[in-house]
């Protein structure tokens, strides 16, 4: 474990802690809840909406540097953060999304379309989907609840500006929701399609539990490495202040 402060070091395992919790949470639910992989690509996509906001206010409230530089941040990742939102949005609610959709309402059915009744029916597939297969589901509100607080506590940490500093880290962090959705909803719309074939429902469901696995070992891998760079600032700073006391003793001296 990186060399750091005891009230770091104590923050850094209450977030490990926190961060199996959440990141375990998908994992029991598919397993014990009756949640399947609609609900764990539900639960990733408000994480990142959760993180993302999180971001916005760090960068305008905490960081530094001028107000231009800033607004340029802020607005280069929205960017970015909206794409993948969007492309996230489409493969739940539209891609995989439609076929729950038309199995509780044959009426449904669509054939060709604008892309204005694409995204009107994304918002109509939501509110269906959220009512007959996510506002019932066991211990969905507890996920959700402990995505927000394990953020926000991250946010408040001494890690704050390892942890929202960087774009490319940021990039780094949607993309890995983003493609694994993307593979997973693709499995998911297997099975779907083709109802009577066990290995493909075995597939959707195994392929899930890889990247539930594989997230929760990425952002431990993160945690880690915020510290390491947290430390070395650190360490940089007690050399300044070393460096500053014995120069103001010396000249205290010659005085």
């Amino acid at each position: 474990m990186p060399t750091i402060h005891r009230r770091q070091t104590l923050e850094l395992i209450l977030i490990i802690l926190t961060t199996l919790i959440t990141d375990s949470l998908p994992l029991i639910g598919l397993y014990f809840w009756g949640w399947t992989s609609f609900v764990v690509m539900f639960v990733w996509w408000v994480d990142s909406i959760i993180f993302f906001w999180l971001l916005q206010l760090g960068y305008s409230a905490r960081n530094g540097g001028r107000i231009g530089s800033r607004l340029f941040k802020t607005t280069y990742v929205a960017a970015i953060f909206w794409v993948f939102m969007f492309l996230q949005a489409y493969l739940l609610f539209v891609f995989v999304g439609q076929i729950y959709v038309e199995r509780l309402n044959p009426a449904a059915i669509v054939g060709e379309e604008t892309l204005w009744q694409t995204g009107q029916r994304f918002f109509q597939n939501f509110w269906i989907l959220f009512q007959r297969k996510l506002w019932h589901m066991p211990w969905l509100g507890l996920a959700l609840l402990m995505l927000l607080a394990n953020h926000l506590f991250e946010f408040f940490s001494s890690y704050h500006s390892a942890a929202f500093a960087g774009v490319w880290g940021f990039i780094k962090r949607l993309a890995f929701p983003m493609f694994a959705t993307l593979l997973m909803s693709i499995a998911l719309w297997l099975s779907l399609v083709v109802e009577t074939s066990t290995l493909l429902q075995t597939v959707s469901l195994r392929l899930t539990v890889a990247f539930v696995l594989l997230k929760i070992y990425y952002d431990i891998l993160r945690l880690f490495k915020q510290a390491r760079a947290y430390s070395k600032a650190e360490r940089r700073r007690d050399k300044v202040r070393m460096y500053t006391a014995r120069l103001s003793a010396k000249l205290g001296e010659q005085e």
